[in-house]
């Protein structure tokens, strides 16, 4: 997904300062499409289910790839270099794709569509549950149990979910993982699946502070908001890997959303294709 390697010990100059702006930059070109069409799309009403949702979804993306450009720092004087938030960012925005990839994407065939949104339904009902009994709320938990039966005795109509173990059931009924397997989703569309989990499970020692993230700190001269090559090459890689994740999205909605496409493309130019699969996961 990303061309630079973060640095194993923070020396030299893994990324120059004009490729780091070089990067940011390109980030900002992808925004700028994902927003217009997102914002057409806004204006349009859904003929399906997946439309509605991929709309929702993609609006989630492009809101968080904004906050993402904004806290990756401009170079001056008081510039901030936090690598630590910018990787929450960017391992979300990777999840999000994926569950867009699992509910929008693959759900052509109406069956699909109606197991996998009644699956989404129901991890809403269970999380929401959770939430209000452990923040100590009152969850009407009569209302919930009732609505997760219906989702049941929905799913119990699909020969999908017929099809199903006993045991991917069970699990399928806990709603408090995700329904799909991660490489599976890699798999089918095309992602070399190892560098992928790689650089994500790198993301994740920074978003749970792992060792790898506070370990060598002082040695590298890192981690401390100042600008140094370590968090310049590896905030570069989370742009990089963001700006590809980003990028594929809107050209999946652009096929999703033909009439948003068109408009998009009217608004930003001829070449806006070519810009999106210039960055685009692959």
């Amino acid at each position: 997904m990303s061309s630079i390697e973060a640095s194993s010990d923070g020396d030299g100059e893994i990324v120059s300062r004009s490729e780091y702006l070089k990067y940011r930059s390109g980030l900002s070109e992808v925004i700028k499409v994902a927003a217009i069409l997102s914002y057409n799309i806004s204006e349009e009403k859904p003929d399906t289910g997946r439309q509605y949702w991929s709309s929702v979804l993609f609006t989630k993306l492009v809101i968080s790839s904004i906050t993402l450009k904004e806290i990756c720092p401009v170079r001056s004087k008081k510039s901030h270099w936090d690598f630590s938030s910018v990787a929450g960012i960017a391992r979300s925005n990777a999840e999000l794709w994926l569950f867009f990839v699992w509910l929008c994407i693959e759900t052509e065939e109406d069956e699909e569509w109606y197991y996998r949104i009644r699956v989404f339904r129901l991890m809403d009902n269970k999380a929401r549950f959770r939430l209000m009994e452990e923040t100590g709320g009152d969850p009407k938990e009569a209302e919930f149990l009732q609505r997760q039966i219906e989702i049941k005795q929905e799913l119990d109509l699909n020969n999908i979910f017929r099809s199903l173990s006993d045991k991917r059931k069970s699990e399928i009924m806990r709603g408090d993982k995700n329904p799909y397997i991660q490489d599976d989703i890699l798999d089918r569309i095309g992602q070399d699946k190892k560098k992928f989990r790689g650089y994500y499970r790198y993301l994740s020692s920074f978003v749970h502070t792992g060792p790898v993230s506070v370990f060598r700190m002082q040695e590298h001269n890192r981690g401390n908001g100042a600008e140094n090559p370590y968090d310049r090459a590896a905030i570069s890689a989370a742009i990089l890997f963001s700006t590809s994740i980003l990028a594929a999205c809107t050209d999946q909605m652009m096929a999703l959303h033909p009439d948003g496409a068109i408009k998009t493309i009217q608004s930003v130019g001829e070449d806006t294709i070519k810009l999106i699969h210039s960055f685009k996961a692959s």
